[in-house]
Protein backbone atom coordinates (compact mmCIF):
# COMPACT_ATOMS: atom_id res chain seq x y z
CA UNK A 1 0.00 0.00 0.00
CA UNK A 2 1.23 3.47 -0.84
CA UNK A 3 0.78 6.52 1.36
CA UNK A 4 0.34 10.08 0.19
CA UNK A 5 0.72 13.46 1.82
CA UNK A 6 -1.71 16.08 0.58
CA UNK A 7 -0.73 19.61 1.51
CA UNK A 8 -3.29 22.39 1.14
CA UNK A 9 -1.94 25.87 1.80
CA UNK A 10 -4.68 28.37 2.59
CA UNK A 11 -4.19 32.01 3.54
CA UNK A 12 -6.96 34.60 3.78
CA UNK A 13 -9.40 32.15 2.15
CA UNK A 14 -7.15 31.77 -0.90
CA UNK A 15 -4.97 28.83 -1.84
CA UNK A 16 -1.26 29.34 -2.45
CA UNK A 17 2.01 27.53 -2.98
CA UNK A 18 4.91 29.65 -1.82
CA UNK A 19 8.51 29.61 -3.02
CA UNK A 20 9.50 28.07 0.32
CA UNK A 21 7.39 25.01 -0.42
CA UNK A 22 9.07 24.52 -3.79
CA UNK A 23 12.54 24.72 -2.21
CA UNK A 24 11.93 22.03 0.41
CA UNK A 25 14.53 19.27 0.35
CA UNK A 26 12.84 15.99 -0.53
CA UNK A 27 14.15 12.43 -0.37
CA UNK A 28 15.08 11.07 -3.80
CA UNK A 29 12.02 8.81 -3.91
CA UNK A 30 9.60 11.74 -3.53
CA UNK A 31 8.42 14.09 -6.23
CA UNK A 32 6.22 17.18 -6.59
CA UNK A 33 2.85 16.74 -8.27
CA UNK A 34 0.72 19.88 -8.50
CA UNK A 35 -2.83 20.15 -9.75
CA UNK A 36 -5.82 22.44 -9.49
CA UNK A 37 -8.80 20.49 -8.19
CA UNK A 38 -11.39 23.19 -7.48
CA UNK A 39 -14.24 21.90 -9.67
CA UNK A 40 -14.89 18.55 -7.95
CA UNK A 41 -13.33 16.37 -5.30
CA UNK A 42 -11.47 14.07 -7.66
CA UNK A 43 -8.61 13.56 -5.23
CA UNK A 44 -8.96 9.81 -4.76
CA UNK A 45 -9.26 9.12 -8.48
CA UNK A 46 -6.26 11.31 -9.29
CA UNK A 47 -4.16 9.58 -6.63
CA UNK A 48 -5.09 6.19 -8.10
CA UNK A 49 -3.90 7.33 -11.53
CA UNK A 50 -0.68 8.73 -10.06
CA UNK A 51 0.00 5.51 -8.17
CA UNK A 52 -0.27 3.51 -11.40
CA UNK A 53 2.27 5.78 -13.09
CA UNK A 54 4.64 5.98 -10.10
CA UNK A 55 4.52 2.56 -8.48
CA UNK A 56 8.11 2.75 -7.27
CA UNK A 57 7.93 6.34 -6.03
CA UNK A 58 6.24 8.06 -3.14
CA UNK A 59 4.37 11.18 -4.16
CA UNK A 60 4.19 14.48 -2.35
CA UNK A 61 1.02 16.11 -3.59
CA UNK A 62 0.43 19.83 -3.37
CA UNK A 63 -3.25 20.52 -3.83
CA UNK A 64 -3.92 24.05 -5.07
Amino acid sequence: MQYYNIITITYNSKKYISALDQSMQLPSNWTWIIWDNDSKDGTQEQLKLLSKKNKDRSILVLKI
